[in-house]
């Protein structure tokens, strides 16, 4: 086996990872393959309030459109393909994660690519995609706002921080079970 075939195995052992931690919440998200290294993930904010029995007044999300006078709107759904190519060649790169519309964070860059910090930041498929959920739903524990990679939201996120907006839901209601101890360290 090449190193190359035992790569694409070892990313297709953490899809298959994914998949399972991501079972419980099966009946919000949605899991579709884009190409041979990336998916798309999308989060359904009705079915997600609905199937946690939420008053769905509450937006789970927010986003923005491509213009530079958009103001951040509450999301119906959010849409994210996951790369991991980058770490199938020889000097492997960060799995990188693209918002399909920009989620106004501080940690989202302006094209959309949420900025994961660095290769050693995270280890694998699972934590990217947490971090990713965790943005969408504006967890400020994960919130970098010392290395930002995007200011034009700021002042924004920081109003509907100190409100009390955000986190927009509790992130045990989003994640469950064993996930749980997974994003609490136990």
């Amino acid at each position: 086996m090449t190193d190359l075939e035992c790569k694409i195995n070892m990313m297709k052992e953490d899809c298959a990872e994914l998949a399972v931690k991501l079972r419980p919440c099966a009946a919000f998200i949605r899991w579709e393959p884009v190409g041979r290294t990336s998916f798309r993930l999308t989060v359904d904010s009705v079915k997600f309030n609905r199937c946690r029995g939420l008053n769905t007044v509450r937006p789970l999300s927010y986003q923005v459109g491509a213009g530079e006078k958009d103001l951040p709107q509450p999301a119906g759904t959010v849409s994210f393909v996951v790369d991991f190519g980058a770490r199938l060649h020889e000097r492997p790169g960060p799995i990188t994660v693209v918002f399909d519309r920009r989620v106004p964070h501080p940690n989202v860059f302006l094209s959309g690519g949420l900025c994961t910090g660095t290769q050693t930041d995270h280890t694998s498929l699972w934590e990217v995609v947490e971090k990713a959920f965790r943005v969408i739903i504006f967890d400020t524990k994960i919130a970098r706002l010392d290395s930002i990679a995007c200011s034009r939201h700021l002042d924004w996120y920081k109003q509907m921080k100190a409100s009390g907006a955000f986190p927009t839901v509790d992130p045990a209601l989003f994640f469950t079970g064993r996930q749980i101890r997974i994003l609490n360290g136990r």
